[in-house]
């Protein structure tokens, strides 16, 4: 929706206008103001828009903007226009709370791993641990990838609760139904899902096809119990056409699953194994920053935002997880930055008023809880974190910690505290283990044999002192005896 304005107009006069349209929640409308707004009317602008609840989002372009833009190449004009723009709109928030899809726009960093997967004979198998966004990296693969007009088809499906053939073979067909026009018939068995698909390569109907499938831990495991009888013939596809590429992606059991193709399993040769780790510190904080730069925001010096992503330990769910926290509170309407007379964007964050942000129980709670995922995923990885951070109560200094444990002192602790769900297992058992954790990000290895948390701060998500650490170990152990 464009609304034209002609003369002179408050603040309160533009809102009310474009509430009167109605246009829907989603949209977006574009004010042009055939005047000049002065810096008080922008401000009571952004502070009319910041304290009424359920208005339309709309931006303001005026002539001293519109000539602004005129100034710069057209290729730049857009993120120009949003950049002045957003300061002084309704209250947006372009983060992600609790999961769910990532717009383009907030897709930070990941260029090897999102090449990796386009590449038609690139990885067939994405892992990682929870919060560190390989769903994210598939739907930006999909939306890269999808290109209709030339045929070339990326399809995204979620099969977290499938663990049957057919009930895949289903989702994927409505899946590529939904996401292409290619009209596939009903089927249940992959052959026959495969065989469909082979013949619309040789129809011409397709020229490339990338197949998503996220979170197919559950799928994986039981299939490793049938020697991936269903995943025979998507691999047979992709021998014959190589234009056809599937991708598997998940937790530890996708882990598990590259042993097939280490070992020349069913799997083959198609592609390496593709782990997913934290982002780099310098994508972290582009992560953060690039949002608020366009809500009109940037630290300023002594901000310290740094430090204090690196409470987030670089995943991107958790990153995004505190964006939404800090874009909520510098969007309430009690807000002192969308005042009249407040400082014109971009406004500098101070360290007082990041570290309080932080420094919320509920917000620190839900960062240990999200990390915690990683750690349940299996009952031993959480016992075997457990007996490393009693380590490291242990441990006689910083270096001896730094260090690392090798697997017989991880074992001797195992051993006195007699640890049911860890009965076993010889030292092959024990690094397998570990190496997962290690590709889950929870571990660092510092040399082979050897490991440590990957991040000290991790000692406070499992046992911050040695009394609380040893009573959690003996309960979970009881506990865990009791269920058996």
């Amino acid at each position: 929706t464009v609304v034209a304005l002609y003369g002179g107009k408050q603040a309160k006069d533009i809102r009310d206008t474009v509430n009167q349209l109605r246009p829907s929640a989603q949209s977006i409308t574009i004010v042009l103001l055939d005047y000049a707004l002065s810096r008080s009317v922008r401000c009571q602008l952004a502070e009319v828009c910041h304290q009424s609840s359920g208005l339309a989002r709309f931006i303001v372009i005026d002539r001293v903007l519109v000539l602004y833009l005129a100034l710069h190449q057209r290729s730049e004009r857009m993120s120009i226009l949003l950049s002045c723009a957003l300061p002084y709109a309704s209250a947006l928030q372009p983060f992600v709370r609790d999961g769910g899809p990532t717009s383009a726009e907030m897709f930070c960093g990941r260029t090897r791993e999102l090449r990796a997967i386009l590449d038609l004979n690139g990885a067939i198998l994405v892992y990682g641990g929870r919060q560190l966004g390989k769903t994210a990296l598939l739907q930006r693969a999909r939306s890269s990838f999808h290109n209709p007009v030339n045929k070339n088809y990326a399809v995204f499906c979620s099969i977290k609760e499938i663990s049957e053939e057919t009930a895949l073979v289903l989702n994927i067909v409505d899946e590529i139904n939904k996401q292409t026009l290619l009209n596939i018939q009903h089927c249940s068995t992959m052959k026959t899902l495969c065989d469909k698909l082979d013949r619309l390569f040789r129809e011409k109907k397709i020229q490339t096809m990338l197949l998503l499938l996220d979170e197919a831990d559950k799928f994986l495991r039981s299939e490793d119990r049938k020697k991936y009888t269903a995943v025979q013939p998507l691999v047979e596809l992709r021998r014959s056409q190589s234009m056809f590429k599937f991708v598997f992606a998940g937790l530890n059991n996708v882990y598990r699953a590259r042993n097939a193709t280490m070992n020349n399993g069913v799997f083959g040769q198609i592609g390496h194994p593709l782990c997913i780790k934290p982002l780099s510190p310098a994508d972290a904080l582009r992560l953060i920053l690039r949002p608020l730069r366009y809500l009109g925001f940037k630290p300023g010096q002594g901000a310290h935002l740094e430090t204090i992503l690196s409470s987030t330990n670089y995943y991107p769910g958790i990153l995004q997880f505190v964006g939404y926290n800090l874009a909520e509170s510098l969007n309430s309407p009690t807000s002192r930055y969308y005042r009249p007379g407040s400082e014109t964007p971009p406004v500098q964050l101070t360290n007082d008023h990041l570290g309080s942000i932080m420094a919320q129980d509920d917000l620190n709670e839900s960062i240990k809880e999200k990390f915690r995922l990683s750690l349940n995923m299996d009952e031993r990885y959480f016992m075997l974190a457990r007996c490393i951070g009693m380590l490291y109560h242990l441990g006689e200094s910083m270096y001896e910690n730094y260090k690392g444990y090798t697997v017989e002192q991880i074992k001797y602790i195992v051993d006195i505290y007699d640890i049911r769900c860890l009965k076993g297992l010889d030292r092959e058992g024990y690094e397998t283990l570990l190496d997962e954790m290690f590709e889950m990000g929870i571990l660092h290895r510092a040399q082979e044999g050897v490991y440590r948390l990957r991040k000290r701060s991790f000692l406070d998500i499992i046992g911050s002192d040695m009394t609380r650490l040893d009573n959690e170990i003996i309960d979970e152990n009881k506990r865990g005896q009791k269920d058996a």
